[in-house]
């Protein structure tokens, strides 16, 4: 998927003669978002009204090629989320994405990437000691590789509005390499709702 990625990214990008460079590569974006956890398989559960399983996610992202309606850049992301219900979690992602943009400030997001999950127990875990007994482990979760994708859609203000600000919604998706010892594979879905802002612009 990354690589089919990078072909689509890099052939959308591609330079055309009638077509200006950005003045600036790198923009700085710092993303803030709210997000709704849930323990589903992609694309599944994507919207749920309840129960709601809270997280925040800060980010940032690195410009690979920009132009007038498109970008192909990476993103940096730590986050985590509380669940009660089937384990809450932290993590830390980078993920490979294209944007369009259209006229009037529409705009649509695709990655995928890779990342850390910390995926805590929701109850105390015990080991067998010498004896035969059982005490409380130090134990509280487990760290493990994830693999990650990502659908967003948002609204550019500063193209009809004169404001430096991006409102947007995504969905991602992130599976975790382990948690229990009979379940290989976490899958986890978060619903966001964010907000992001260029400490520099790369509009003329």
């Amino acid at each position: 998927m990354l690589g089919l990625l990078w072909l689509f990214a890099f052939n959308m990008t591609a330079q055309h003669p009638n077509e200006t460079m950005m003045p600036n590569k790198q923009d700085f974006a710092v993303s803030l978002s709210l997000n709704n956890h849930s323990w589903a398989f992609p694309l599944s559960s994507v919207i749920r009204l309840g129960p709601q399983y809270p997280g925040l996610t800060l980010g940032t992202e690195f410009n690979y090629r920009v132009r007038p309606k498109t970008k192909f850049f990476q993103t940096l992301e730590i986050g985590g989320f509380i669940n009660p219900a089937s384990g809450s979690g932290t993590y830390f992602n980078t993920d490979v994405a294209f944007r369009y943009t259209t006229k009037r400030g529409l705009l649509f997001d695709i990655g995928a990437g890779f990342g850390m999950l910390k995926s805590y127990f929701i109850n105390d875990t015990y080991q067998q000691q010498s004896d035969g007994s059982y005490q409380i482990s130090d134990d509280t979760g487990i760290s493990a590789l994830s693999q990650n994708i990502f659908l967003g859609v948002g609204y550019d203000l500063s193209v009809k509005h004169d404001k430096n600000l991006v409102l947007f919604v995504r969905y991602q998706w992130i599976a975790s390499a382990a948690y229990w010892s009979n379940i290989m594979i976490r899958p986890n879905g978060l619903f966001h709702f964010g907000v992001r802002h260029s400490l520099r612009t790369n509009k003329k």
